[in-house]
């Protein structure tokens, strides 16, 4: 009987040294590297075409791929990859989002662990979607997929991106957003 007691004492102490080594050994994981690509914008509006908009001249674009890197980091779960002077076409065109995964060839190939698309969708004058994808540069897939949907103009862009990039950095840390 007494034997019991001290397995069931045990057994309790040793699978609180296994939680506490488990959380220990993520608290001290090294941080993914990942590839942070230029945001792009895909302009679907109905004056989209009068407006011929593009990602690849845009300071606002530019900004949101800041704040996105910057939210990375300040997680301290990512060091960012070094994106700018790839040569791939794709890159330079702003137009990863449609390559079938081209960017995680691309992130392998610069040493990152995984790679992100952020993409602005503009459904109006005033309306918007924020896009995120997450890859697993060795595997290929994909480990991380948003969209959500805002109202406001290009001004109000960055706030879209920071929601956007708070749910992905809850996921990341197996969390919900409040």
């Amino acid at each position: 009987m007494w034997l019991n007691k001290l397995a069931a004492a045990l057994g309790i102490a040793v699978g609180w040294t296994t939680a506490f080594t488990a959380g220990a050994a993520a608290a001290t994981r090294a941080p993914v590297k990942i590839a942070v690509f230029e945001f792009e914008l895909e302009n679907t509006s109905p004056t989209g075409k009068v407006w011929a908009e593009t990602s690849d001249d845009s300071e606002t674009m530019k900004m949101l791929t800041a704040h996105a890197r910057k939210a990375l980091e300040a997680s301290g779960r990512y060091t960012i990859v070094e994106t700018k002077g790839v040569d791939a076409a794709e890159v330079k065109d702003r137009s990863l989002r449609n390559c079938h995964g081209c960017d995680a060839d691309i992130a392998k190939s610069l040493g990152a662990d995984q790679s992100i698309i952020g993409v602005i969708s503009r459904a109006g004058q005033t309306e918007y979607y924020v896009s995120l994808r997450i890859t697993d540069a060795v595997k290929h897939e994909v480990v991380y997929r948003h969209m959500s949907f805002y109202i406001g103009g290009e001004n109000g862009w960055a706030s879209g991106v920071r929601d956007a990039m708070a749910d992905a950095l809850s996921a990341a840390a197996g969390t919900s957003k409040p």
